[in-house]
C-alpha cells in the first residue's frame, strides 16, 4: 500500500499493558479461525491498538489472511475494552519493524512511538523497507506539523496575554 493511502488514525497510540496469558474468551480472543494452534497466541503482555473505525474497515476482509501477512504479530480482540489490537507472537528483540509492517499492512500509518526503527544486522534495503521508512516519515510529518501548530497557537495566545492580569 502506498504512504499517501495509509490513515493516520494510530500515530500517537503507545503501547497497552495487557496480559494475554489469563482471560482468553472472556477480556480478550483471536477473531478468526485458529484451531487453537499456538502461533496466533501473543506471547507478550502488550497491545497496539488499531482505531475504534477498524471493525467497519474490515468489513469483506480476510482478516487471518492479513494477520498472517505480518511476521510475529496476530490480530486480537480485546473484549473489555471493544477494540482491536495487534500484539506479538514472539519475543527478545525489539520488534519495531514488524510492528510498523503490521500497521502498514492494515492500512495505517505507524505510531511515532515505534518509528525509532532499529538498524539491525541482516535487514535488506529493499522496496518493502523503503515503505516502511516512508510510512514513519510521513507519520513523524504530521505529528510534528500538528505540534508545529499547537505552539504557534501558544505563542499567539501568549502575546495576546501579555499585560492582561488573570
Amino acid at each position: 500500500m502506498k504512504t499517501n493511502e495509509l490513515d493516520a488514525d494510530v500515530i500517537d497510540e503507545k503501547p497497552v499493558r495487557f496480559d494475554f496469558s489469563k482471560g482468553f474468551g472472556k477480556t480478550w480472543e483471536i477473531p478468526f479461525e485458529h484451531k487453537d494452534s499456538d502461533e496466533y497466541y501473543p506471547m507478550t503482555n502488550y497491545a497496539y491498538l488499531l482505531p475504534e473505525e477498524f471493525k467497519k474497515d474490515l468489513r469483506g476482509k480476510d482478516i487471518k489472511k492479513m494477520a498472517n501477512e505480518c511476521s510475529g504479530i496476530t490480530l486480537v480482540y480485546l473484549i473489555c475494552l471493544e477494540r482491536y489490537a495487534l500484539a506479538l507472537t514472539g519475543c527478545g528483540m525489539d520488534h519495531s519493524w514488524e510492528i510498523c509492517e503490521a500497521y502498514v499492512n492494515f492500512g495505517y500509518l505507524p505510531p511515532i512511538h515505534f518509528c525509532d526503527l532499529p538498524e539491525l544486522s541482516g535487514i535488506k534495503f529493499d522496496e518493502k523497507t523503503q515503505e516502511l521508512i516512508n510510512a514513519c516519515k510521513k507519520s513523524l510529518e504530521i505529528s510534528s506539523g500538528y505540534a508545529y501548530c499547537l505552539k504557534e497557537r501558544l505563542c499567539g495566545m501568549e502575546s495576546n496575554l501579555k499585560g492582561v492580569i488573570i
